[in-house]
């Protein structure tokens, strides 16, 4: 029996979506005490290597927590593109669900979180879009089926900030790319971190 979870490639535009969404169909949820100490624009920053090439995302880095009632679940939304107004909208992307508001622990895409209709959602999804507009995934697959059978589902995303003002913590993982039916072809995200502006 295949059991798979993968969710349909992000467009360009859905990041930005994804965002609107939220912030009509949640409640904002800024717990956690101010810092005081809020970064200037240029200090927020998604940055990473992708199989060993370092990548740094500064335009329009940013973060927003929820909570969608619908779904009785609490949400985080968090991008940063290398320039949002140019046509190939090179991107890093994460999205996290979790019943409990979300805090300064461990997220992982290993992980299934029931929506109040009792369906089930990845807990993290990562997308990444290169600089050849190539679309890379996060996937949750078990199947002793070839190829789904060689994924690995080791996305992680931990925060080790959350204030009134912005969102920081790291993450890591094995993306692949969404038009590679074989997939082999993958892209290895560590030393991942980011230091987001919360919206």
């Amino acid at each position: 029996m295949i059991t798979i979870k993968v969710l349909r490639p992000l467009q360009q535009g859905a990041w930005l979506l994804a965002i609107a969404l939220i912030s009509f169909g949640c409640k904002k949820d800024k717990g956690g005490d101010d810092d005081g100490d809020e970064p200037a624009a240029d200090d927020y920053y998604v940055s990473f290597k992708a199989n060993g090439n370092p990548v740094k995302y500064t335009s329009s880095a940013s973060a927003q927590l929820g909570q969608l009632s619908g779904d009785q679940l609490y949400s985080a939304t968090m991008q940063g593109y290398q320039n949002l107004v140019a046509p190939t909208q090179e991107l890093m992307g994460l999205i996290l669900w979790d019943k409990q508001a979300l805090s300064t622990r461990t997220y992982a895409n290993a992980n299934l979180v029931k929506k109040g209709n009792g369906d089930e959602l990845i807990q993290v999804v990562v997308t990444y879009v290169d600089s050849n507009k190539d679309s890379y995934q996060s996937m949750r697959v078990t199947s002793t089926v070839p190829p789904l059978d060689k994924v690995v589902s080791d996305v992680q995303v931990t925060f080790t900030t959350l204030t009134a003002s912005r969102v920081s913590g790291s993450f890591s993982g094995t993306l692949y790319k969404v038009t590679d039916p074989t997939l082999t072809a993958k892209m290895v995200i560590t030393e991942g971190k980011f230091n987001l502006k919360r919206l």
